[in-house]
Order: structure tokens, then C-alpha cells, then sequence
């Protein structure tokens, strides 16, 4: 992917918004959102801050400058957090590989736990 247009599409079919619903919430005419996501016209900056707040990324990864602090895994699947979750990966990066490598552990083991008792109730249900 390197393009505008392919990340603008990208982030709008994996929300399950097509492209005409899109221009009509950002009034942006149908016809000019076509034409910026097929890449026959430039992107204007007060579109460009409408599509990345209504999408919910940073300018930056919609233009490619910065992909890093976006919420989009290398796959190109969409995988958004909300605020709680944030600010449990903020905390969590601040912490030593040490520490990370047990939380992780622990993480990992509550989850078998969780999905051992899941399954179980299915069983008995």
C-alpha cells in the first residue's frame, strides 16, 4: 500500500462505510472522494484533517509519513483500540522486557483459563 487513496479505502471498507456514505458525512461531493481515493486528485488539507478525525488515525498515516503510532498492523487488518485499552499500552511500554515478558505470561495464562471455562460451558449447555 502506497498511496492516499489505498489507506483512505482501506480504513473506510474495514469501518463497513462505503464511499458515498463517507463523502456525504465529511460533505465532501461524491465525485471528488472518488477522484482522492483513485489518486486523480490531490488531497486539500481541511479534507485530509476531516478524513483522518472521521476515520480515526493521524494525518500522518493517511499521507504515509508515519504508520508507527497508527492503530493499522503490518496485515492491513483495522485493529482499534478505545481509550482504556491506550492507556494500558501506554503503560505497558513503558515497562522493562523483563517485566513485559511476565505480563505477557500471565496474559496468556488467564486467557487459556478464560477459554477452557468458555468451552466448558459450552459443553454443558
Amino acid at each position: 500500500m502506497n498511496n492516499i487513496g489505498e489507506r483512505i479505502i482501506l480504513l473506510r471498507t474495514n469501518k463497513g462505510i462505503n464511499q458515498a456514505e463517507m463523502a456525504k458525512s465529511l460533505n465532501i461531493s461524491p465525485s471528488v472522494m472518488n477522484r482522492i481515493e483513485l489518486g486523480t486528485r490531490a488531497i486539500r488539507d481541511y479534507e485530509l484533517i476531516a478524513i483522518a478525525n472521521f476515520l480515526k488515525v493521524s494525518s500522518d498515516y493517511i499521507l504515509g509519513i508515519d504508520i508507527k503510532d497508527t492503530n493499522i498492523n503490518p496485515s492491513s487488518n483495522i485493529f482499534m483500540v478505545n481509550k482504556q485499552e491506550q492507556d494500558l499500552i501506554k503503560k505497558y511500554r513503558k515497562l522493562s522486557n523483563k517485566v513485559k515478558d511476565k505480563i505477557e505470561a500471565r496474559i496468556e495464562a488467564e486467557y487459556d483459563i478464560v477459554m477452557e471455562n468458555e468451552q466448558e460451558s459450552r459443553q454443558n449447555a
